[in-house]
């Protein structure tokens, strides 16, 4: 369990989307850090270095944490074949109390993977919503490595590709609905963090997405 001596962070927007005060705290420590990564940390412009680096540049932040980020994460304990970029554990513990997928948000990756932030072979929200990852939590986040354009027509595509799947579905075994939609959260130059909703096999669950620009 981590310690209750720690401060409740708060975020203009985000009130009623989480009383936990560990999730809370992890975001914060991403938020306040992303400067550091964008400057010494995202040379690399594949996901899986940056992805590597990010763990790095974030554990070397939290040291006074009682956490840490584990990179290609699996839930041993639970026994899923699937790993998810960021898995948030406890000190001495193995049991991720919050988990984050990574995708890159770039228009030269290709038809096959154009929307791999949503959906697809490896695609991001749909891995939640079919519950390949975030197992048993209710709360999980996603992270956007903006490489080419800018939020707001990124932010303008997912949600086009979200109306998609609500009237066409690529997927029989998933619903998806208005509420899959990001809703704004909050503005930076270097960042912009979004909400959303999402009613996966057996649970709903929130997500917290966090975009940063590597340009």
């Amino acid at each position: 369990m981590l310690s209750d001596n720690k401060p409740i962070v708060t975020f203009s927007k985000l009130e009623n989307w989480t009383d936990n005060e560990s999730i809370n705290r992890v975001i914060s420590l991403i938020e306040e850090n992303l400067e550091l990564f964008k400057q010494k940390y995202c040379i690399p412009k594949n996901e899986t270095d940056l992805n590597q680096n990010f763990a790095l540049c974030m554990n070397s932040r939290a040291k006074d944490e009682l956490f840490g980020f584990s990179n290609e994460y699996k839930d041993i304990i639970k026994a899923t074949p699937h790993k998810v970029d960021f898995g948030i554990v406890p000190d001495g513990e193995t049991d991720a109390f919050f988990v984050i997928e990574a995708k890159r948000l770039n228009n030269g990756l290709g038809k096959p993977r154009e929307k791999e932030y949503l959906v697809g072979k490896i695609g991001g929200i749909e891995r939640f919503k079919n519950q390949k990852h975030g197992g048993d939590l209710t709360y999980v986040g996603m992270i956007g490595y903006v490489q080419t354009d800018n939020f707001d027509t990124w932010f303008t595509k997912i949600n086009s590709w979200i109306e998609e799947e609500i009237v066409a579905p690529t997927s029989d075994d998933l619903i998806w609905e208005k509420q899959d939609k990001l809703k704004f959260n909050t503005k930076s130059k270097l960042f912009n963090t979004y909400l959303s909703q999402h009613q996966c096999k057996i649970k709903d669950i929130s997500m917290y997405h966090i975009w940063i620009d590597l340009q």
